[in-house]
């Protein structure tokens, strides 16, 4: 049986405190560990353009592992991190995105989101339509509810630790953002905010921005800010 909204709200809220105040309380270990890579300058580099990328996801695990004893959740097509918690499937994603890129330099908060990382909004196929008039569709591939066998109906709930970093410093700001799940998509469905690529085949899009900005213009607390560097 599904939760009503204030219900699952405050499902959402608990975790979305859970996890920020595990990174919190750890913030200094975390940076220190993503700056870790300068200590062996030598190391050869990949030819990935983002430096911290693997890094963040690996450091972000371990993290959770070592603090939380919750159950992994190996569901195909979800998130990176997928958790058991009973009354909830956990997932979380860690997103690293450059200072300068368009989408948080600025007065502007997106982020880019793909089709197994959020359930907003798995029952209604949301339309795009492109510059040149072709029409694109967004449909995510968590459902709102799993129907879990011993716990029951159990929603999927998802959150994010963005990480802004820059090439003169590694780490600018981290914050965890929780996405609404799909059952708030009636009163949330401005956040979808368009396409930063079109797939070159096909109409299904695996990517859709959310406008953060208008998220927390909602429910503010959707947005934890859990560091951010001061300006010299």
């Amino acid at each position: 049986m599904a939760l009503n909204n204030p219900e699952l709200e405050i499902l959402e809220k608990k975790y979305h405190d859970i996890i920020g105040n595990i990174i919190s309380n750890n913030i200094g270990r975390f940076i220190n560990e993503i700056n870790s890579q300068k200590n062996i300058p030598t190391y050869t580099p990949s030819i990935k353009v983002n430096p911290i990328e693997t890094g963040v996801e690996n450091i972000m695990n371990a993290m959770i592992a070592r603090r939380l004893d919750w159950g992994i959740a190996s569901m195909q097509g979800a998130s990176d991190s997928c958790y058991e918690c009973g009354d909830s499937i956990v997932h979380i994603d860690a997103k690293t995105i450059l200072d300068s890129d368009g989408d948080v330099s600025g007065e502007t908060n997106r982020m880019d989101i793909r089709q197994n990382q959020t359930s907003f909004d798995f029952d209604n196929a949301h339309k795009v339509k492109k510059g040149d008039g072709k029409d694109f569709i967004w449909k995510p591939k968590l459902h709102r509810y799993e129907k879990h066998r011993l716990f029951g109906a159990v929603p999927n709930l998802t959150y994010f630790l963005r990480i802004i970093w820059s090439e003169t410093n590694l780490v600018e700001e981290i914050s965890l953002i929780c996405i609404p799940n799909g059952q708030f998509f009636n009163t949330h469905k401005d956040i979808l905010a368009g396409v930063k690529s079109y797939p070159t085949k096909g109409n299904d899009l695996e990517h859709i921005r959310f406008d953060i900005k208008k998220l927390i213009g909602i429910d503010s607390w959707r947005q934890k800010v859990i560091y951010k560097r001061l300006s010299s």
